[in-house]
């Protein structure tokens, strides 16, 4: 069974999650199962055995849930922590690194601890982050901007200026860049993120509680009957929220105002999704986790635009 508690701070909530291997299914019940304990903008602390084995931390071979959990960390709204020595070995003596942690906190390296008489070893790590309230989630509210009146302010924020040299250029772009920043701040307002969430009716409830006592009975007896019957209605329930949302889709595009792009356009913007950015090489280094990749990326764009350094070259 997924344990999961949420402990209330003085400033914020954060959300603790313990999990054992036979918690999580397979496949398409193994990504959906991660959306779920992952869909947080709060913090976030998952431990356990997620059955998920993977080359990058520290196992032989990877499978299914491994590769899944891979893939789904490369979105990155969360990181994966792991020792560095083996968390379970079998009778045949061959191990794998099966307890791991993810968090979006910032966590201590993970250590095993050769103690306890089971084949899972303990796993310490330290939650050392600055608790800190989490900002409400704001937008741009470009679609009721007053063009002319920004404009007329970026007119008043810019000024001639001399452009012959590096210096000078880079000078005259800092200016529109500031004119441009100072011009929104003041002409565009800031409005809250709202969301369309899904009113789920008591009978849905229902079917859902039924769902989760039958895949319980599942994982702890192994007894087929049940899991067919959690997959029966786990496609009942998907139809029904599936319905409910396409109605709040309709009420979405019935209140569209005229001044955005057309239907069809809107339709395709919300159909993508985004893709994850490979692992990716550099000076013979394999940078895995978004952090890595952010900052590599960061430092060839910075390095493609020092005019400077390129021009005296």
């Amino acid at each position: 069974m997924v344990k999961i508690a949420a402990i209330d701070g003085e400033e914020e909530r954060i959300t603790w999650a313990l999990l054992g291997r036979h918690d999580l299914g397979h496949d398409a019940a193994f990504k959906r199962d991660l959306s779920i304990i992952t869909r947080t903008y709060a913090k976030l602390v998952v431990a356990g055995d997620l059955n998920a084995r993977h080359r990058m931390w520290n196992n032989m071979r990877s499978n299914t849930n491994g590769r899944l959990l891979f893939d789904h960390a490369q979105q990155g709204h969360y990181t994966v922590e792991y020792p560095d020595s083996p968390t379970y070995v079998t009778s045949r003596g061959s191990s794998s690194t099966l307890d791991i942690f993810l968090n979006n906190v910032g966590i201590g390296k993970p250590v095993t601890l050769d103690e306890l008489n089971s084949g899972h070893f303990p796993v310490l790590t330290k939650v050392t982050f600055t608790a800190s309230r989490s900002p409400k989630l704001q937008r741009k509210d470009f679609l009721s901007v007053d063009w002319a009146r920004f404009g007329r302010f970026m007119d008043g924020e810019l000024h001639e200026t001399e452009c012959n040299t590096v210096e000078e250029i880079d000078l005259a772009i800092d200016m529109v860049e500031r004119a441009i920043k100072k011009s929104e701040q003041v002409c565009v307002r800031t409005m809250p993120v709202t969301s369309e969430f899904v009113n789920i009716d008591p009978y849905t409830l229902e079917l859902i509680q039924m769902r989760n006592r039958y895949r319980r009975v599942f994982q702890n007896t192994s007894n087929r009957l049940y899991k067919g019957q959690a997959a029966s209605l786990a496609r009942v329930i998907s139809s029904k929220i599936a319905d409910k949302r396409n109605a709040n889709f309709e009420r979405v595009v019935s209140r569209m105002d005229v001044r955005i792009p057309p239907f069809w356009k809107v339709a395709k913007i919300l159909k993508q999704r985004s893709k994850p950015v490979p692992p990716l090489t550099v000076s013979g280094n394999i940078l895995v986790t978004p952090y890595e990749k952010c900052n590599a990326i960061a430092a060839q764009f910075a390095s493609a635009h020092l005019l400077g350094t390129l021009l005296k070259a």
